[in-house]
């Protein structure tokens, strides 16, 4: 399953982690900060942060904004918006 929304940086972001998914490999962060740089954004840019089985994400993107979301072995979700109020993309756990 597949969510996204509309924007630029949605359609490449979600192809590459849908085919990260798609190979059958433990989700890690730095399997999904590669797959980000992979749809051309900046390394410096992106967070990530892993759970159990999911691996959620948040990166500035050209243009202003942030891209965030997530991808487990059942989904990759990507939304866009601005950012959080520490000035990143993705919120901390406890925040």
């Amino acid at each position: 399953t597949t969510k996204t929304s509309q924007s630029p940086w949605a359609a490449p972001i979600t192809a590459a982690l849908t085919e990260l998914r798609a190979t059958g490999a433990a989700l890690s962060e730095d399997g999904v900060r590669a797959a980000l740089v992979d749809a051309g954004v900046a390394a410096a840019d992106i967070q990530a942060l892993g759970g159990f089985d999911s691996v959620a994400f948040g990166a500035a993107v050209d243009g202003g904004g942030c891209v965030f979301g997530s991808v487990s072995a059942d989904v990759v979700t990507v939304d866009v918006g601005g950012y959080i109020m520490d000035g990143g993309c993705l919120a901390m756990v406890g925040h």
